[in-house]
């Protein structure tokens, strides 16, 4: 129902269709083309400026080598790839918000009703149809799966849920920096309100960001 209703309300309000919309969407599109262009010799982008490393200065590339896999693989346009991540980050954002309310104790209609009031709030979706920040929609993203795989590892412990935790945060630094800071603050949050002892905490703690560190610091 959520994905449902986000749908259609990015369709009516034209977020998800036509050209993308927002004063940085030309950016965005120019870098998906870059790297479509040029791959795998794109660390140094000699188009921009006198010449600068891909990512100097600029959001993290995780959005600019989605959109490039969906160009060079799936046949889509640049402007095409990114309505298409957009369009499912906002999917994710608003399930990952009412998993997150329901696994959390809210229960269904909390979820239901958390999700709809951030829906139908006009200051989410100018992310997309003015101001255009891609990038920080697909980190809200990974930002809104990471809360809820993290509030369910809390209840229902599982190796395959930390990984999930893990790469979700770690998914959300790549996106936005911003936003991956807000990640790891909730982490600290919720691993510090835990019913458990110190020792616990600190192994909990250890665990998430042994694994986070080995993730964002293997080579390519």
């Amino acid at each position: 129902m959520v994905a449902i209703v986000t749908l259609g309300v990015g369709l009516a309000n034209g977020a998800f269709t036509g050209f993308p919309k927002g004063y940085d969407a030309f950016g965005h599109m120019s870098k998906i083309k870059f790297l479509v262009d040029y791959f795998p010799n794109t660390d140094w982008n000699h188009e921009w400026y006198s010449g600068q490393y891909f990512s100097e200065a600029s959001f993290p590339p995780l959005l600019h080598y989605l959109g490039a896999a969906l160009v060079g693989w799936l046949g889509f346009s640049s402007g095409g790839a990114l309505l298409a991540i957009a369009a499912a980050s906002f999917v994710v954002i608003g399930c990952g918000l009412y998993g997150f309310v329901r696994v959390a104790g809210g229960g269904r209609v909390a979820g239901l009703v958390a999700a709809f009031l951030l829906v139908a709030s006009s200051a989410y979706w100018a992310y997309v149809v003015e101001t255009g920040l891609y990038p920080r929609i697909l980190g809200m993203a990974f930002l809104s799966l990471f809360a809820f795989f993290a509030v369910l590892y809390f209840t229902r412990r599982s190796t395959a849920l930390l990984v999930a935790t893990v790469l979700s945060l770690a998914a959300t630094l790549s996106s936005h920096l911003l936003l991956g800071a807000v990640g790891i603050a909730l982490a600290i949050l919720l691993v510090a309100v835990q019913p458990i002892s110190l020792g616990q905490r600190l192994v909990e703690a250890v665990k998430v960001f042994a694994l986070f560190t080995a993730q964002v610091t293997l080579p390519a």
